[in-house]
């Protein structure tokens, strides 16, 4: 997982859920208001987009 915006590209820490098979989620960290209208892409294990919002 990507978060891209103000010219910059950070990868996201992705945090499976205990117990919670197939769930997933993800963070960034940065300062706030850096990443104006961040832009979200999530990829599979073998790279492949599949989602971007």
């Amino acid at each position: 997982m990507t978060v891209t915006g103000a010219g910059q590209t950070l990868e996201a820490q992705v945090v499976a859920l205990a117990g919670r098979p197939g769930y997933a989620t993800g963070y960034v960290w940065g300062a706030a208001g850096e990443l104006d209208e961040p832009i979200v892409t999530v990829y599979d294990a073998a790279g492949r987009v599949l989602a971007r919002y």
